[in-house]
C-alpha cells in the first residue's frame, strides 16, 4: 500500500527544488500583508496623488529617521533639504502597476553610519496592493514591493524592498479603486501621510520557509 504522507513529503521537496532552479510561485502576490521592522526609514508629511486619467501615482515625503536594527538603533535622517522620499508608478483603473516605477529615498545619516552621497535607497517598483475601509473614511493605506537597485542603505536592505503608505487624516477621493482621482493633501495643498520602508527576504527563503512547514506538518501526521 502506498503511503500518502511520503508522496506528499515528496511534492514538497520537487517544490523546493523547482524553487531553488528560479520556476517557483511568486514570493509576493496578491494581499502584500507588509509589516514594518529593521531596517526601516520613515517619512512623514507623506503626499499621494493619483491621476485617473494618466494612471500616474506620485508620492513625496520627508524621511526623518533610519532604525538599522539593534545593533546600530534609530538614526536621525540629517534635516539639510537633501531628505526626500519620492515614488512614482502608473497603476491602471483595475489597479494594476505597470512597469517602470521607482522609488527614491535621499537624505545623509551621521555616525556610525556616515552616509553622506545624499542617496539613502533605490529601487524598481514590482507589485502593488491597496487597502480601504469603508467604515473608516480616512483608513486608506498602499502597499509596493521593489527591486532594490541602489543607495547607502542597500547594505541593510539587501535586494527586495517594501513600502506601506497612510493616506493619513485627510482623504479626498479614495474609494478603494484606481478609477477616479483622488489625493491626501489637507487645505492647505500639504500632505499628512506617513511612509515606511523596509526590507524583504529573498523569494527563495519566503518560499522555502514555507514549505518546510508543510514538510513538518505532513511528518507529524504520518506519526
Amino acid at each position: 500500500m502506498k503511503n500518502k504522507n511520503g508522496r506528499g513529503l515528496s511534492c514538497v521537496v520537487v517544490m523546493v527544488c523547482l524553487m531553488l532552479w528560479g520556476f517557483g510561485v511568486p514570493a509576493w502576490g496578491g494581499m502584500l500583508d507588509l509589516a514594518p521592522h529593521p531596517p526601516e526609514i520613515s517619512s512623514d508629511c507623506t503626499e499621494i496623488v493619483y491621476n485617473a486619467s494618466t494612471d500616474e501615482f506620485s508620492v513625496w515625503g520627508i524621511p526623518y529617521e533610519f532604525n538599522a536594527g539593534e545593533s546600530i538603533g534609530t538614526l536621525s535622517i540629517s534635516n539639510d533639504g537633501y531628505e526626500e522620499f519620492l515614488l512614482n508608478a502608473t497603476i491602471d483603473d483595475s489597479g494594476v502597476l505597470a512597469a517602470g516605477g521607482t522609488i527614491e529615498i535621499t537624505g545623509t545619516v551621521a555616525s556610525p553610519l556616515n552616509y553622506t552621497s545624499e542617496t539613502l535607497l533605490t529601487g524598481t517598483l514590482t507589485d502593488v496592493s491597496a487597502f480601504y475601509d469603508s467604515q473608516n473614511p480616512t483608513g486608506g493605506w498602499f502597499e509596493f514591493c521593489f527591486d532594490v537597485t541602489g543607495g547607502d542603505a542597500q547594505e541593510f536592505y539587501g535586494n527586495h524592498g517594501g513600502v506601506i503608505l497612510y493616506m493619513g487624516p485627510d482623504n479626498n477621493g479614495y474609494d478603494g479603486t484606481f478609477v477616479n482621482d483622488f489625493d491626501n493633501l489637507d487645505f492647505m495643498g500639504w500632505g499628512n501621510g506617513q511612509s515606511t520602508t523596509m526590507s524583504l527576504p529573498e523569494p527563495a527563503t519566503l518560499g522555502l520557509l514555507t514549505l518546510g512547514l508543510a514538510a513538518i506538518r505532513l511528518r507529524k501526521r504520518s506519526n
